[in-house]
């Protein structure tokens, strides 16, 4: 049990999360986001069909920033060409004019709902789009196209029909409400917070290797989640844990976390989820992308040759309804 002072101490902490959080709603988008009708049941048999809980694509965090760039051009073009509103701000501007007019219901307003991608990728599904890269397709886009055959593995198709095995590489689904998603949550952090996962040089952990949190990691997720560095000190986290030297279990996370205020996991979400990314690599190729949030079935992203240090290319594929 956390003594009075820290109680404080974590409100505090989640009044300054709250005050961001009502601060990115406001400035946040008003218009289009994608979601399909689908609960939180659908999301748990996604994350069965990829073994659980297994690890998250990581990411160079030098590519990042231009991930992001291109993530968005790629957004862009996608709403342009169905005539959506390109940015925030416009579809706010749009939805003012067409209120004016008394046409604000012809606004869709997709808010509430579950993302598209929830059961996705599993077997029998199909994806078709481009691919440009300055090596592999002489800077030309071509189309391309992928079956999933299982969550882990697929045929990728780049030149018409020309199949290989490809290797599939999928973040596991976080439900989008409920007590799962609570538990979804907290496999995402003890992912992303687990210190062999850091190391981007090393191996991926295996998901027995993040049923606990180290003190360091619990110590990084509080200053980049809440912003609050070195918390909590060592002799609280001891406290907290069974066994300290194993580090502390999704259990004790939870109750230590939640204890005070039981929204505090959703609240800091935001701040440390990057998307649900998707990583498709064929021999010396791989495709890092997103499934995007606001483009029903579309994933948007780079394309890599290992050991080329040159600009990358780009897809995008859709999945066929």
């Amino acid at each position: 049990m956390a003594s009075h002072s820290q109680c404080s101490r974590r409100r505090s902490v989640v009044c300054a999360v709250v005050a961001a959080a009502v601060v990115a709603l406001r400035h946040g988008s008003e218009g289009f986001v994608a979601g399909q009708p689908r609960g939180s049941s659908a999301c748990v048999q996604g994350r069965i069909a990829l073994s659980a809980y297994g690890p998250v694509c990581r990411r160079d965090p030098q590519k990042f920033d231009a991930h992001e760039r291109a993530v968005s051009a790629q957004l862009k073009y996608w709403r342009r060409q169905r005539k959506i509103p390109e940015s925030d701000a416009a579809a706010a501007a749009k939805k003012k004019y067409l209120v004016s007019l008394g046409l604000g219901a012809k606004m869709q307003d997709n808010t509430g709902r579950p993302p598209w991608h929830l059961t996705s990728m599993v077997a029998g599904q199909q994806y078709f789009g481009l691919l440009a890269h300055p090596i592999v397709t002489q800077g030309n886009q071509v189309d391309l196209s992928l079956s999933v055959n299982s969550p882990t593995e697929g045929e990728l198709d780049a030149k018409a029909g020309q199949f290989n095995d490809v290797k599939i590489m999928q973040d596991f689904p976080i439900a989008f409400e409920g007590e799962q998603r609570t538990k979804d949550q907290v496999a995402y952090i003890f992912c992303k917070y687990n210190m062999k996962w850091r190391d981007f040089d090393g191996e991926l952990p295996k998901e027995e290797e993040m049923q606990y949190l180290s003190f360091q990691g619990l110590q990084l997720w509080f200053a980049q989640a809440v912003g609050v560095p070195d918390y909590p000190p060592q002799e609280e986290f001891d406290k907290s844990c069974a066994d300290p030297s194993k580090g502390m279990s999704k259990e004790e996370f939870m109750k230590y976390t939640l204890e005070d205020n039981p929204t505090y996991i959703e609240q800091t979400f935001k701040r440390i989820y990057t998307n649900r990314r998707v990583q498709l690599i064929e021999g010396d190729l791989i495709l890092d992308g997103d499934f995007s949030e606001d483009a029903p079935g579309a994933i948007f992203g780079l394309a890599y040759l290992k050991g080329d240090q040159g600009k990358p290319g780009n897809f995008a594929l859709t999945l066929r309804a």
